[in-house]
């Protein structure tokens, strides 16, 4: 659950070399070029192991309308700069803005370029960079027949000088955000198939995307990668470098630290899969965790799994990093989960 800052590049098109170049930093590890992490990536993914759906789901509490009004979008969406802005043989990338009253955010979709319309997946990135590892994930999901959209991040997270009631805000407007989109998507029929929406949360995209799958019950197949329950236990122990940063900031500006910290984020924060799960059917999740992660311990993983309802929960011998080694696999689990979860609703 990398927190930190970064900004989208800003490029206005991509096209074939920009789309097919090898991402840069955590992405990397996600187009390894060299025979020895070609080897170490098969090696690895033999060892993966996955903990099956439990025989019968556990269904969805109603989310109380207290809780989702504080997520409503109270204006129509609409995109009025979107359009196709490049792309290679076989994607087209499309850009555009999604406005809601007074909130506006960049967004971005890649699509096959064989239509008819495609079934969407929508991915919430991690916090801290992202934008190569975006493209990347896009890309892979529309070699695997997906249409796949993202929005811009809404800002920089565990940045110094930004208290709880600022990372809860910034928290808030990612979900908001996303519901933007789906809101958009819903009235593309010439691009995504109807009632085929997905997800996919990588790191801290899958702690927010855990809150998002409780408000859309109609976003049918929540894959959430790398991410954990119970924000400020997660906070207090993470040892993601702007986290350890944000928390020595916190102590010398604040005075607060261990328990006087944990207090103040179980105050503030109420965007945390702790509070949502629940309202989530576990039929409709995917975990995916890596074995040796120090960004996001094991203990905040089980919660989020035991909070979703014992979903299946795929598990790879790696780490928080280090886990993009088995991008592939993960987006061919995600692919195939995507897929069965559609069939199950189409058939309903």
């Amino acid at each position: 659950m990398p927190l930190g800052s970064g900004e989208y590049d800003g490029r206005g098109e991509l096209h074939g070399p920009e789309l097919s170049r090898a991402p840069r930093g955590f992405a990397a590890l996600a187009a390894p070029s060299t025979r020895a992490l070609v080897w170490l990536a098969g090696t690895v993914l033999t060892a993966c192991s996955t903990s099956p759906a439990p025989r019968h789901p556990r269904p969805a509490l109603p989310i109380p309308q207290a809780l989702a009004d504080g997520f409503a979008l109270n204006a129509p969406v609409c995109a009025p700069e979107f359009g196709a802005a490049g792309g290679d043989r076989d994607t087209i990338y499309w850009r555009g803005s999604l406005h809601c009253a007074d909130a506006v955010a960049t967004f971005h979709v890649l699509t096959p370029r064989d239509l008819p319309p495609r079934p969407l997946v929508v991915c919430l990135p991690i916090l801290a960079g992202g934008a190569d590892l975006m493209r990347h994930v896009a890309g892979g999901l529309a070699r695997r027949g997906y249409a796949a959209a993202w929005v811009d991040r809404a800002g920089a997270a565990m940045r110094v000088e930004q208290r709880t009631p600022e990372l809860e805000a910034l928290f808030r407007r990612t979900v908001c955000d996303y519901r933007m989109l789906l809101r958009w998507a819903d009235r593309r029929a010439d691009l995504f198939a109807p009632a085929q929406r997905g997800l996919l949360g990588l790191s801290t995209g899958g702690i927010v995307g855990s809150v998002l799958l409780a408000l859309e019950p109609g976003v049918a197949a929540g894959a959430l990668c790398l991410a954990g329950a119970d924000l400020p236990s997660l906070l207090l122990t993470s040892e993601e470098t702007r986290v350890v940063g944000w928390r020595r900031w916190r102590a010398e500006a604040d005075g607060l630290a261990g328990t006087g910290l944990q207090h103040d984020l179980e105050r503030e924060l109420a965007v945390d899969p702790a509070h949502f799960g629940a309202y989530v059917g576990s039929e409709r999740v995917l975990l995916m965790h890596a074995a040796f992660d120090n960004v996001v311990p094991w203990r905040q993983h089980h919660l989020l799994w035991e909070c979703l309802g014992r979903p299946s929960d795929l598990r790879v011998p790696l780490g928080h990093y280090s886990a993009a080694l088995a991008l592939d696999p993960i987006l061919d689990a995600v692919a195939s989960f995507c897929a069965g979860r559609f069939a199950v609703v189409a058939g309903a």
